[in-house]
């Protein structure tokens, strides 16, 4: 029976290092057109959880070319791919003003602890700087 326990232990123990989740991650400035709700880090990719904005009957647009950046190093990690939107094309805002969507990059270095969100090419204020792995408490 001990050996049963500590196995269930030892992979619980497993499975939460291998993926860690972030809600409401600290920002220190991101556009108004996109608000990251969590982000996830597993061994194959790093999951951004986002909310797109804009004014009912309007769009926005999520380049391919978009990446993660290290903040130290300004190593890059790539977009792979996207769920419930397309990359590329205009995302149409419904009534709400809001559409979610989920964005996979390649994984993060263990050693991030600060990164950016950049699409090379676009103004500064386009870009999202500054997304820590750790939460923040909205009040």
């Amino acid at each position: 029976m001990k050996r049963i326990l500590l196995f269930l232990f030892v992979v619980f123990s497993l499975s939460t290092v291998a993926k860690q989740k972030i809600k409401n991650p600290e920002v220190e400035y991101t556009p108004a057109w996109i608000e990251i709700q969590t982000i996830e880090q597993t061994t194959n990719a790093t999951i951004l959880h986002c909310t797109l904005h804009n004014l009912p009957n309007n769009w926005v647009r999520i380049n391919d070319k978009i990446v993660l950046q290290d903040a130290q190093s300004s190593k890059s990690f790539k977009l792979l791919r996207t769920d419930s939107v397309k990359t590329n094309e205009q995302i149409w805002m419904p009534q709400s003003g809001s559409k979610s969507c989920v964005l996979y990059f390649e994984p993060l270095s263990k050693n991030v602890k600060l990164f950016n969100m950049i699409e090379p090419g676009t103004p500064p204020y386009e870009q999202t700087y500054g997304i820590q792995l750790k939460s923040t408490t909205k009040k």
